[in-house]
């Protein structure tokens, strides 16, 4: 998220798990090209990576909850990757799998719109917490808990995939 952050940019793809957290003291990021400067890392990160994408360029970008519901620089931020990528498919991952225990992540797959309006016409959702045990050494999380969402995900037609996890 430093200045030289600026000159990162035309990728074909990016797949990352940013920092989650708000910066120490609750300062504003330095660079200048982000729409909206914010303490909140995951913010900033998510901006970072939409903004590095060449128009086409995929994402796929583990965050928590509270990205997909903050208020103010939250909501704003949403708005822009909405209207300059084309987000369609968020996975709920099991609670605590990318972070401390009772945290809520999700991942968010999305590509750079060719323009920068109206790139995300709907979402489509897949629930990997509800039905599901709770994971940790004993349990732990597997390739096989990925299948459903999977053949979701790479259906031709989605909205005939029949999966009560699956919605938009």
């Amino acid at each position: 998220l430093s200045p030289l952050g600026k000159n990162v940019k035309g990728f074909d793809v990016v797949l990352t798990n940013p920092p989650f957290g708000t910066k120490r003291g609750g300062e504003r990021a330095t660079r200048d090209d982000l729409t909206f400067p914010t303490s909140n890392k995951q913010l900033n990160f998510l901006q970072h990576i939409y903004r590095s994408l060449k128009p086409g360029g995929r994402a796929a970008v583990v965050l928590p909850d509270n990205v997909l519901f903050a208020d103010g620089d939250g909501r704003r931020i949403r708005e822009d990757l909405m209207n300059k990528c084309k987000l369609h498919t968020i996975l709920r991952l099991p609670t605590g799998i990318f972070y401390a225990q009772g945290v809520k992540t999700n991942v968010l797959f999305f590509e750079r719109g060719k323009s920068d309006n109206g790139n995300t016409t709907y979402v489509w959702y897949y629930d990997l917490r509800t039905k599901m045990p709770s994971f940790g050494k004993r349990t732990p999380l597997k390739k096989e808990h990925f299948e459903g969402f999977e053949t979701a995900y790479t259906a031709t037609d989605r909205s005939g995939v029949e999966d009560e996890r699956w919605t938009h």
